[in-house]
């Protein structure tokens, strides 16, 4: 029975083969083979796995935040209260998002709580983006969020996987976003935010590049 190398020679030779057979010799005698080893050692070749596209993947990505996105917007619908009043969800909403990706951090906060600590940078697992950049992490499936503080109730929303889109309101292209409020559902941010208040910040979690 033919007897075989240890891996690690084998993987050696393939290395120093790189640089020549005298070189790889020298150096596989150098990381502990003998010389009849180094001399004897059969040549290995390890072929990249086929199949695989990181494009296809993060299609994939995409899609499942595309279904998540569109699944929250119609579980959280404003709650008309008995005085009139309208009560909106979307804290919870980017909670259970974040939640589906891993994260805990914003569990138990409102809406201008969220904006703050993530302003201040209270949350490393998070970090500040400019809309185009944040728009392509979503557009790769990695999740993004719009968040903005007002005087009593801040605003917060999921990005969704989609290109930016022209604002006639701010006059340039914006993010997309799954929203949750008064009305819910994929729209422009500058329908979802408050015009008159300004562009949201924007914030990633983890990395898609």
């Amino acid at each position: 029975m033919e007897k075989l190398e240890p891996l690690w020679l084998r993987v050696l030779g393939w290395l120093a083969e790189l640089i020549g057979d005298q070189s790889r010799k020298r150096a596989m005698v150098d990381a502990g083979a003998t010389p009849e080893q180094a001399e004897a050692v059969r040549l290995v070749s390890v072929p990249l796995g086929t199949g695989y596209s990181v494009e296809g993947e993060r299609s994939m990505d995409a899609e499942k935040l595309r279904r998540l996105g569109e699944s929250l917007a119609q579980k959280w619908p404003p709650k008309a209260e008995k005085d009139g009043t309208l009560v909106t969800f979307c804290n919870f909403s980017v909670q259970e998002a974040a939640q589906a990706y891993g994260c805990h951090d914003l569990d138990g906060m409102m809406a201008n709580d969220m904006a703050l600590a993530l302003a201040d940078g209270l949350i490393p697992s998070w970090r500040r983006a400019l809309g185009d950049r944040a728009a392509l992490h979503a557009q790769r499936g990695g999740l993004a969020l719009a968040a903005k503080t007002y005087p009593g109730h801040g605003h917060v929303a999921v990005l969704a996987p989609e290109p930016m889109k022209f604002s006639g309101s701010w006059g340039y292209d914006v993010p997309c976003v799954y929203n949750v409020g008064k009305k819910n559902g994929l729209m422009k941010c500058s329908e979802a935010f408050a015009v008159a208040e300004g562009e949201p910040a924007y914030y990633i979690y983890g990395e898609t590049a």
